[in-house]
């Protein structure tokens, strides 16, 4: 094992491909989510099927950035309209009228959305904690404050169908609610001013003269199962003329209340070179959602960052949307040497990021000390809301040194620390301000290298205090820092630093190439050492992580690194012993009490049969923490029913997968307890390196009467090598449809995922599993297809290579897709055949298409004989008989059909209305016909077939579908 960050970093800087940069992009998104539970559905009370589901409707409602809150009554709008939505940038207002009209002003023009046979009552959500004060015209006229709602409810907008509006960024969101046993028969909007298309993705899109007015996510039903598992239910829309709605395609169960999946989003993020997030605590999530990223890239443009300023590399920070799906802004840090960040933090006083540089002419700020050595620290200060940079700082003493870098940052109690690594003396160069150790002695080695440094700034940027920790005689080097009132602990390796009296270790008790890991507690100022210790074995240890816990168990301090030896310091309680091959992490809980080996209160191993590296370690209400793992871990790791997304390690022998955990700590600051809450691998046969580059969570709390609830949203950040297989993706899970990069853009890019893995309520924790039920390929006619997620070896997910007609299945656990996987397919004929297109789980013509995998995943390409004018269904006859309809379909094209469906509609036109039947059709050939016959009950004036409604099978005429008979 080498010096953490060096070899690592060395690594993929050297390593570049070409790609093409993919961004993608929609103006708009609503998601249609459909929530499906028991009891029927008065209009004003709230029934306790409808109770019983409201706390994950609150919890889809509070998902997302900061927005403006719905206006009540606004002065200036006519009397029918109830509330008024808008954006700070005014780029549209969504007026909401009291019988559920629904009026979007844009650039692109303005649409009006009416549901069809409506009678509902608007409703007013909680008032909004965001404050909105007007003073316009006259001052009776005046608001202070604007009556506000985080959300309208438009209940019984059909009989047993609810539907909420919550605002968004930069737009706002549908959820509908279905009372049981209730379809979507009846479910159907009218639009003015806008067409609806349906594109092939299976997104509805509303399109004016003036474009894309708003584009809308495939809708979605959920229902979780008893076993703690979760159901999809496939749902689509459906658009006839100027009127749009949504189906379902299968029966729900109506017992049930509705869950999200845990893998909330993933996507790549860079460019056409090398990007990496790196090592250390690179990643961070925001206050309102977004996930913050410190990358570094060699990319000539980076997404949303444009064209690099130049050098070797420069460290770019990039905010992303919660959904992952836009880059809300990303800023350059460097100048025309190589620039790295480290670490960075977030808090009210703005975002910190720390690194080292080689750009001495020109990198951003000023300058403290004679800097120029081989590299410099730097520390920047930016604007959390835009990533405006407020100021910078390159520091640095003698020229001739090798490395001065600053590792951890923490804004805390009035201050901003920062924590590292220098070669040169500080006070010889003039750095002003030093504290309790001034003395740059490293007369033991040559180079002089490794003084652990502290440092300590006000918010403007000012150096108020430093300090080394070091002794004469060996390397020494900091990694990590943690603040709070009292105090700032520092982590590092050496066996030249600073020890106090009674501490857990006092002296050194292990040996090449890296001593023992230490920790150093300073008091607020830096004047003080307040408790010294090392913390080692008869081997080699790194203490690389640490975080100070002030909740369950205070006065701990959680300490995490990699040890190469059996007898590392553990405790009786330990998830896992130590030794287990090559490097371990570990897990150690310390008091600062000054009580010899009595201050170690908790401790344990977490490793595989090779080398395991810590990357991550998060507090302060749970632990979590991040393992580069060369393995399987111990069982005491990966308790059955608590995995949030792979249960299985992926890869042959030696590959490198994440570990991710979230942990519970119980007992006492004496006795304290670790329980494994939440776990998951997350890799493929491509190594995600070790140092892979953050992690980070957020948590939403709240009561609803006296239900309570916590929900954790996790986000890992990591990098891998991203080459493609035949135009196919063998890398990490990403989805859903929407986000940034599907695909990697170069030969290492940013790989960034948020899940939702722990819910706590009344009932106890909730661990939601991810994996999909089956995946099925099917092929028609001769042609090849392959499918790619990722490409491990041996059997592996969704690993299809059909040949010829049949079909494959994949049911074994270990081989399923997880639920919202983007899988790749690929279509190649055979000499002589065409590709006609996709049915089932896919749409379109597209040779390869991208399709996100829900709770059953069925795909069928069909290969037509070169040359053929293809498929063409038609209606040729509909008569209407006592409620039993006869339809007549034949294929008057010139290439076979695949099996599809019939259905009819109730309808006031001859076109369109609600769907009250549907029959499955067999294969057709060219030129064959078959009649089948429907039940059915309709009130309206027409009665309408429709041949393939759901555009299944690819047509050389998919306008003459339907025929309409008058009923009345």
């Amino acid at each position: 094992m080498m010096r953490p960050g060096t070899a690592r970093e060395q690594r993929f800087r050297t390593e570049m491909v070409r790609k093409e940069e993919t961004v993608r992009s929609r103006p708009l998104v609503l998601l249609l989510t459909l929530l499906l539970a028991t009891g029927a559905l008065p209009v004003f009370a709230r029934p306790a099927w409808h109770q019983s589901a409201e706390q994950l409707l609150d919890t889809l409602t509070r998902k997302g950035g900061a927005v403006l809150p719905f206006e009540l009554a606004p002065p200036s709008a006519p009397a029918d309209v109830v509330a008024t939505l808008g954006t700070v940038d005014g780029s549209f207002r969504l007026w909401v009228r009291n019988d559920g009209e629904l009026v979007l002003e844009t650039a692109q023009g303005i649409v009006r959305e009416r549901p069809l046979g409506s009678d509902t009552a608007v409703v007013a959500g909680p008032p909004s904690p965001t404050v909105v004060r007007r003073y316009v015209g006259p001052p009776d006229q005046w608001q202070d404050p604007v009556p506000t709602a985080q959300w309208l409810e438009l209940r019984q907008l059909w009989p047993g169908i609810d539907l909420r509006l919550v605002p968004r960024p930069g737009g706002f969101e549908k959820l509908l609610t279905l009372a049981p046993g209730r379809g979507t028969d009846g479910l159907a909007f009218e639009v003015a001013g806008a067409t609806p298309r349906l594109d092939a993705d299976g997104a509805l899109a509303l399109e004016s003269e003036g474009g894309t007015v708003f584009r809308v996510a495939p809708p979605r039903a959920f229902q979780p199962r008893e076993d703690g598992g979760q159901d999809l239910i496939p749902a689509a829309y459906w658009v006839a003329g100027q009127q749009w709605g949504v189906r379902l395609l299968a029966a729900p169960d109506p017992t049930r209340p509705v869950v999200i999946d845990p893998l909330l989003a993933a996507t790549f993020v860079g460019g056409s070179g090398l990007d990496s997030s790196g090592m250390g605590r690179r990643l961070y999530m925001l206050l309102n959602g977004q996930p913050l990223q410190a990358v570094y890239t060699q990319s000539p443009t980076f997404p949303g960052a444009g064209v690099r300023p130049g050098g070797p590399g420069d460290a770019v920070l990039v905010a992303l949307d919660p959904a992952l799906a836009t880059v809300t802004w990303a800023t350059y840090i460097g100048g025309s040497g190589d620039d790295v960040v480290y670490a960075v933090d977030a808090s009210i006083l703005g975002i910190f990021v720390v690194g080292q540089t080689t750009s001495f002419s020109d990198f951003p700020g000023t300058l403290i000390g004679p800097g120029g050595g081989n590299t410099d620290a730097f520390i920047a200060r930016l604007d959390s809301t835009d990533g405006t940079l407020l100021w910078a700082h390159r520091i640095g003493g003698n020229a001739s040194v090798y490395v001065e870098e600053f590792r951890g940052v923490q804004a805390a109690n009035g201050a901003v620390y920062a924590v590292g690594t220098t070669d040169s003396d500080w006070q010889a160069a003039g750095i002003p301000n030093g504290a309790y150790d001034t003395t740059f002695d490293r007369s033991g080695s040559t180079p002089p290298l490794g003084a652990p440094v502290v440092v300590r700034f006000d918010p403007d940027g000012n150096l108020t205090a430093w300090t080394y920790n070091s002794t004469p005689g060996g390397n020494s080097y900091a990694y990590d820092l943690t603040v709070w009132e009292s105090g700032l602990a520092v982590v590092g390796n050496s066996c030249g630093v600073h020890s106090t009296a009674g501490a857990f270790q006092t002296s050194c008790q292990g040996g090449d190439p890296y001593g023992d890991g230490w920790l150093a507690v300073f008091s607020p100022d830096l004047q003080t050492l307040l408790y010294g210790s090392f913390i080692g074995s008869t081997g080699s240890d790194v203490a690389l992580q640490v975080r100070a816990d002030s909740w369950t168990t205070p006065d701990l301090l959680w300490v995490a690194g990699e040890t190469d030896s059996a007898d590392f310091p553990t405790t009786d309680n330990a998830l896992q012993g130590c030794g287990n091959g090559g490097y371990d992490a570990f897990l150690l809980a310390i008091a600062p009490d000054g009580g010899g080996p009595s201050d170690l209160r908790y401790g344990t191993c977490l490793g595989s049969s090779g080398p395991d590296a810590m990357d991550a370690l998060i507090r302060p209400d749970v632990l979590g923490l991040a393992v580069s793992a060369a393995g399987p871990v111990g069982p005491g790791w990966t308790p059955p029913g608590s995995a949030f997304f792979d249960d299985t390690y992926n890869g042959a022998s030696g590959t490198v997968n994440d570990y991710l955990a979230l942990l519970d700590v119980g007992g006492n600051a004496t006795a304290p307890t670790v329980t494994v809450r939440a776990w998951s691998y997350l890799g493929s046969d491509r190594d995600l390196y070790a140092g892979a580059g953050g992690l980070d969570y957020r948590l939403e709390e709240g009561c609803e009467g006296d239900v309570c609830y916590e929900i954790y949203f996790l986000a890992r950040a990591t990098r891998q090598d991203g080459q493609l297989l035949d135009g196919l993706p063998r890398n990490l899970p990403v989805g859903p449809a929407g986000v940034l990069q599907p695909q990697p853009a170069g030969d290492q890019d940013v790989y960034l995922a948020v899940w939702l893995p722990l819910v706590w309520s009344s009932s106890g924790w909730y661990v939601p599993p991810a994996r999909a039920a089956s995946a099925q390929l099917t092929v028609v006619g001769q042609g090849t297809v392959r499918s790619s997620v990722w490409d491990w070896d041996g059997p592996t997910p969704l690993r299809f290579t059909q040949a010829g007609p049949g079909t494959q299945s994949v049911t074994v656990d270990n081989q399923r897709p997880f639920l919202n996987q983007l899988v790749w397919l690929a279509a190649t004929p055979s000499t002589g055949w065409a590709f006609q297109g996709w049915s089932g789980d896919c749409t379109g013509t597209d040779p390869v298409v991208q399709v996100t995998v829900d709770q059953d995943f069925a795909c069928t390409a069909t290969f037509v004989p070169a040359g053929s004018a293809g498929a063409d269904l038609v209606v040729t006859q509909l008569t209407a008989d006592r409620l039993v309809a006869t339809v007549r379909v034949a294929n008057t094209g010139s290439s076979p059909a695949a099996a599809s469906a019939v259905a009819l509609r109730c309808s006031l036109t001859p076109s369109g209305g609600s769907t009250v039947a549907t029959t499955t059709l067999p294969p057709l050939a060219a030129g064959q016909s078959v009649t089948v016959q429907l039940r059915y009950s309709c009130r309206s004036n027409y009665l309408v077939a429709v041949a393939d409604p759901a555009n299944s099978v690819p047509e050389a005429n998919e306008t003459n579908n339907q025929r309409a008979v008058r009923l009345r």
